[in-house]
Order: structure tokens, then sequence, then C-alpha cells
């Protein structure tokens, strides 16, 4: 008798077995299965490393900015509102450094930066108190004045509460002042991959504030910055 045919089913897995263990021996094989594995890992750690470079420069350059903006503000004894940049203490030209010391960070297209002038409501009116008032007791802090730069993406508003501008733990006295700089960013951390992953995790909001006495007046803290029009 002669043998019955084998089942197409088998003789293709037994095909599909030989091919594999063929593409399995061959180098060739080898190195395409490599090359499928290795090359995606690769990828991923490069943009993994370039984005969580970017982050920490991102952040690194929102710090130094609200730092270094807040050193330059607290020299003033008063802020000229206006968009000029020919005087130091206009607010046009605080808006210009601001961008110039978060380059390479674009501020402009994706921040904010907001200045709070804060003074005592205690007994004297704000900007009335002397250099030679020497300041007695608790003073009461409150937000005096405060300016966002033109350019201030919308949604980004101040978070200094007019009902509590300083925190509990800032000495403040009777007859002092202080203001604050805030500085945000938008910082998207899949900005190169957006167009080819859509779904990638989203922007996130990066904020820095500083605490900061004016050093303008004679008696350090007790000359709060005032605002005049240009």
């Amino acid at each position: 008798m002669s043998a019955s045919p084998r089942p197409r089913t088998s003789v293709a897995f037994a095909t599909c077995r030989r091919r594999l263990f063929r593409l399995l021996q061959s180098d060739h094989g080898v190195v395409s299965i490599e090359l499928v594995l290795i090359v995606p890992m690769l990828a991923l750690l490069l943009v993994a490393f370039d984005e969580t470079y970017m982050f920490i420069r991102t952040r690194y350059a929102i710090e130094h900015t609200a730092y270094a903006l807040a050193n330059s503000v607290g020299q003033y004894t008063t802020v000229v509102d206006s968009s000029s940049t020919t005087s130091s203490n206009t607010t046009g030209s605080i808006w210009k450094v601001a961008t110039t010391l978060a380059a390479p960070v674009h501020l402009q297209s994706s921040g904010a930066v907001i200045i709070t002038s804060i003074c005592d409501s205690t007994s004297v009116p704000c900007g009335a108190a002397s250099a030679e008032a020497k300041p007695t007791g608790v003073g009461k802090p409150r937000i005096w004045w405060q300016r966002s730069a033109p350019w201030s993406a919308a949604g980004l508003a101040s978070q200094v509460s007019s009902s509590a501008p300083l925190p509990s733990t800032f000495p403040f006295a009777n007859g002092d002042a202080a203001f604050v700089v805030e500085v945000y960013y938008t910082f998207d951390p899949f900005v190169l991959l957006r167009g080819f992953w859509p779904s990638a995790p989203g922007a996130q909001q990066l904020y820095e504030r500083f605490y900061a006495r004016p050093r303008g007046g004679s008696i350090e803290g007790n000359v709060p910055i005032s605002l005049t029009a240009s």
C-alpha cells in the first residue's frame, strides 16, 4: 500500500520551520534581527537624552532669568511704565532684559514675566515711608502695583495672592517693602516628534518665583518700588 499524502498544513509548517532555522543560522539573518531590535532602542535612548538635556537647560534658564531679573529690579526706586528702552528702569527695558537672560529659550513666544511691588499698609500709605523712619512692629503687606510683559502668553496669571502676597515666613516690618518676580514658560518635551507622534505627552508649565527687597533706598527694604507713567 502507498503512504497517504501528508496534510498541507503539516507541509507548510515544516517548510516555515526549515526556513526559520536557516535564517537563524545565517549571518544575514542575525544581523537583521539585531538591527530590528537595537536600532529602535538606540533611537529612543537618543531622544530621551536629548529631551532630558532640553528640560534641564530650560529649567535652569527660567530660574536664572527670575533670579537675575529680581537682582536688577531691586536696584530701582522707581519703575517707569513705558514700552521705551531708552532707560534701564522702564518696563520695556525690563521685558527686553528678561528675553535676553532666558536665551536660547524663547521666552517671548511661550512664556510670561510678572513683577509685583508690595508695600506696608499698616500705618502709612504705600510709598509714604521715609528713609529715616525705622520700621517697628509687624507690617501688613499688600500689592501696590503689578505689571506683566505685553507678550505674556494667555492664561499665565500671577500666583501672588492679593490677600497674602508674601509667605508667612517672610519677615515684614511696619513700613517695610518687597517685590516679586515671576517667570513662566510652557515647555513641550516632544516638540521635535510632535509631527510623527501626535499623541506624545503634552506640554508642561515651568514656573519660578523670587521674593526680594528693594535696595534703592538708603535703608534696605524701607522704600518700596514705585510705578510712574511715561
